[in-house]
């Protein structure tokens, strides 16, 4: 009987634990993670910005967001810092990349979307877009993004097949 006691009170308490334990990005702190992602990218600097990835990110074509007809471009984290500059702010002609301009314009905001969450397995169930960018929940980080829709799409995928440097 003592055995049995011992082994229902271990199954609630780690239960209890495991509900605890399991955090989860709402509304709130995808705003705050929002508001701070747009700051550091209007500074461009690439290792800072690099937190609020999760790699390899994915950008896409603004006419296939989902990469059925076009393979994504995929960005590994060494080549995400070594071409940051001319893939999110400028091209090597000077020109402002449309993402950037896009962010200069932003300005903060209030998201309260309900997240697709399912507390019990403690994950999330979809991720969330905000504007150009697609956020995932990670237990350890927090919100990352883990895709963009990428205006100069076609541009960079030639830009850089050439360099063979993407995916």
């Amino acid at each position: 009987m003592k055995f049995l006691l011992i082994v229902i009170f271990s199954f609630i308490s780690f239960d209890a634990l495991a509900e605890e334990n399991c955090k989860f990005g709402d509304g709130k702190t995808l705003l705050q993670t929002w508001n701070s992602f747009i700051r550091i990218s209007l500074k461009g600097e690439p290792e800072e910005i690099a937190m609020f990835y999760k790699f390899p990110v994915k950008l896409y074509s603004p006419t296939d967001s989902r990469g059925i007809d076009e393979k994504p471009i995929v960005l590994k984290k060494n080549i995400f810092l070594k071409n940051y500059k001319s893939i999110f702010q400028e091209d090597e002609s000077g020109q402002e990349i449309n993402l950037f301009q896009e962010i200069k314009k932003l300005k903060t905001r209030d998201y309260t979307n309900k997240n697709a969450f399912d507390e019990k397995g403690c994950s999330q169930l979809a991720s969330v877009r905000v504007e150009d960018y697609v956020f995932v929940w990670s237990k350890s980080k927090g919100w990352l993004v883990e895709s963009a829709t990428y205006i100069g799409y076609q541009d960079l995928k030639t830009r850089f097949e050439k360099k063979d440097v993407i995916q």
